[in-house]
């Protein structure tokens, strides 16, 4: 299961998306015209930056850590679970004294604690300011959002754990196999829903493999479902999810709503498996046949329709090369 005091920083967990989180954080700068959007990290009775924004006016930077012993926002509330916003901390009573404050710049302070899906405190998410603030009700509301897109990341972390817990794999590739797709894939929906984002399925099947079995044995089969898999994880982000589903068959699920980048992202991974197989000197032999769909979770299409969608489109672009 997760290690929930293991470092984001140094010991970054495969199903974790730095760069989601750093552009999270550079959008919360943004936003609130502040100098830091920072996601820190609770353990072993310290706190440490996982991800801050890159702005030039921001005084953090990853990994910058203090004890628990020294009083800051971010204490407060892993003691009180509540959130905390302090708009003019040079005249509050409460925190004019502490160190940020009186030795350095911050004035103004908006955070929310983060949880772990069983409740555990992982650290917080906060808008940081060298000048006081008073951000309407509306952004200290949206700031809660945000917490619950990193809590969402949280529960997949846990989700791929407990995948990998009850074996889920194929054993082969090491992608998920047709069930752990239905696990996770169920859960990324639910997401997807949830944020207002769409879902991308990508359907491939490797051509010819039963030929290549039947000519050089199931050793050179192996070879290229092994590669195709390769090909997999170096075109997708770990966040992104990946299985093989049958003997030569894959699916990957992908958020996005663009036509042009799912085009473009199969046609690049058409491009890198043919180089693959051409160093197997395969590839006259073998190549992979894709079909995707693109999906509004609104619609409600189950995950299983969807695929089989996708499944569709492939055959039919299988069928349109043979005829080629």
């Amino acid at each position: 299961m997760v290690d929930i005091k293991s470092c984001f920083v140094k010991s970054p967990h495969p199903f974790f998306d730095c760069q989601k989180w750093q552009q999270l954080v550079n959008t919360l700068a943004e936003l609130y015209n502040a100098a830091s959007g920072t996601i820190v990290q609770f353990r072993e009775n310290e706190f440490n930056v996982v991800a801050t924004s890159s702005n030039d006016d921001n005084f953090l930077t990853q990994n910058s850590n203090w004890p628990w012993e020294m009083r800051s926002f971010c204490r407060h509330m892993m003691e009180t679970k509540q959130s905390l916003y302090v708009k003019d901390a040079v005249n509050h009573e409460m925190w004019c004294q502490v160190q940020p404050v009186s030795e350095g710049p911050v004035r103004s302070y908006l955070g929310f604690p983060l949880f772990w899906p069983d409740g555990e405190l992982f650290g917080s998410i906060c808008v940081i300011d060298t000048k006081k603030t008073d951000y309407p009700d509306i952004l200290v509301q949206l700031l809660s959002q945000f917490k619950s897109l990193i809590e969402g990341d949280l529960q997949r972390i846990v989700d791929y754990e407990v995948v990998k817990s009850l074996a889920l794999e194929d054993q082969l590739t090491g992608l998920h196999n047709l069930r752990g797709l239905n696990v996770l894939g169920q859960q990324r929906i639910k997401d997807a829903h949830r944020f207002m984002q769409h879902v991308a399925i990508v359907y491939l099947d490797i051509d010819n493999l039963k030929q290549m079995n039947d000519e050089y044995g199931h050793h050179s089969g192996d070879l290229c479902i092994v590669e195709l898999a390769k090909v997999l994880k170096s075109v997708t982000r770990d966040a992104d999810i990946r299985a093989r589903v049958g003997g030569d068959e894959f699916v990957v699920m992908l958020l996005s709503s663009s036509e042009e980048f799912v085009s473009q992202w199969c046609r690049r991974l058409i491009d890198k498996y043919d180089a693959a197989l051409e160093k197997l000197s395969y590839q006259h032999e073998v190549s992979v046949s894709v079909g995707y769909g693109i999906y509004d979770p609104i619609d409600e299409v189950p995950l299983e329709k969807m695929v089989q969608l996708s499944d569709n489109v492939m055959y039919a672009n299988k069928q349109a090369k043979k005829r080629a």
